[in-house]
């Protein structure tokens, strides 16, 4: 999406990536922009560049069990 990520949980299989829980993240209008390209920096941030090369930090928290 335009306005935030969604984050999946990775399958015990690996197979349908779309089955599990899933957490969206939003990201703030002024900053998103028009995104081009989404890496894992590690376990838990995101790096987010977007068409005008700014490079955003996406914390990724984990879920309450």
């Amino acid at each position: 999406t335009y306005l935030g990520v969604w984050v999946f949980e990775r399958p015990a299989d690996g197979v349908d990536w779309l089955a599990g829980e899933s957490v969206f993240y939003p990201i703030a209008r002024g900053i998103a922009k028009i995104n081009e390209a989404i890496a894992w920096q590690d376990a838990t941030h995101l790096l987010i560049a977007n068409e005008q090369r700014d490079l955003m930090r996406l914390e990724i928290r984990p879920r309450p069990q």
